[in-house]
């Protein structure tokens, strides 16, 4: 379940939008280590851990957490951003 608010934290859908991102998307599933027959959660399921870690205080430390071992192993974690290109013209 953590894996999954990663992902949320990452591409910042909405709970019901990282659900169809998981049963979709091979990378989601390769990243939270799920088959094709495996049992995705439901958005509510994952807002409701989302929200139990939120009022145990606990969601920002366990963020922290993970952000120090990524950043010991050399990794900086950083939101994706889509950016519309159709706008700039291409080099002659």
């Amino acid at each position: 379940m953590f894996k999954i608010l990663v992902l949320l934290t990452l591409y910042t859908p909405r709970d019901d939008a990282i659900e169809f991102q998981n049963r979709d998307r091979l990378s989601c599933m390769r990243f939270l280590r799920m088959g094709l027959e495996d049992v995705v959660p439901d958005a509510k399921t994952i807002w409701l851990f989302g929200e139990q870690l939120t009022r145990a205080y606990a969601i920002k430390a366990v963020f922290a957490d993970s952000d120090a071992r990524l950043k010991g192993k050399g990794y900086l974690a950083m939101p994706t951003q889509i950016i519309d290109t159709s706008i700039i013209a291409a080099p002659r």
